[in-house]
């Protein structure tokens, strides 16, 4: 059985399923519901796929790569501030925060 990753092709064309929907949903309100939430936007989504695997086949190799590029200058961007040490307490003192607010003790 083969495994499935979730890759750049798949998150465009869910990104146009979605997309699909709620065009829908706003162009036509009075629309039954079965069609325009799921029937449309799941004939999108695979229409979309395939096509992405037709005519860019090596999407999800550019999309890696991007990826991987963003990955690496972040982390290299994080590394080179030396906040790590930093980071915990603010979130500490963030979360202290909000609970206050949400006891309304603030």
């Amino acid at each position: 059985m083969a495994e499935t990753t979730f890759n750049l092709e798949y998150f465009l064309s869910i990104s146009l399923a979605l997309a699909a929907g709620y065009s829908i949903h706003r162009m036509a309100p009075a629309a039954n519901s079965i069609l325009k939430f799921f029937v449309v936007p799941l004939i999108v989504a695979y229409a979309s796929l395939t096509l992405f695997n037709m005519i860019l086949p090596k999407l999800n190799k550019y999309g890696d790569l991007v990826g991987n590029y963003i990955e690496i200058n972040a982390l290299g961007s994080i590394n080179s501030m030396n906040y790590l040490q930093v980071f915990p307490p603010i979130l500490a003192v963030f979360l202290i925060f909000m609970v206050l607010i949400y006891n309304k003790n603030l």
